[in-house]
């Protein structure tokens, strides 16, 4: 990978697939812990619920999910093709 310099234009945005809206640190901090709790209480299977905790962040048990490192990729690749659009 190359490297690509930051945007002013776009905020960095690190790890999370679903972005923290609030500016309250207790809801910061807890929303997450809250998410992974209800997606392993909701899961189909222990394997299921076991996987939303060691798995990546956006991870799906029927492969739907878009995990960060997916999402990264998706990225430099858009960045990418913008590039070359201007050339």
């Amino acid at each position: 990978m190359h490297y690509v310099e930051e945007r002013a234009d776009e905020p960095c945005r690190y790890g999370l697939t679903t972005p923290t809206t609030s500016h309250n640190p207790i809801v910061v901090e807890l929303e997450h812990w809250a998410s992974l709790a209800k997606d392993m209480f909701n899961a189909n299977s222990v394997s299921d619920a076991v996987g939303f905790l060691l798995r990546p962040p956006g991870w799906l048990p029927n492969g739907e999910g878009h995990t960060t490192q997916e999402l990264q990729k998706r990225a430099v690749k858009s960045v990418e093709q913008a590039a070359h659009v201007g050339h």
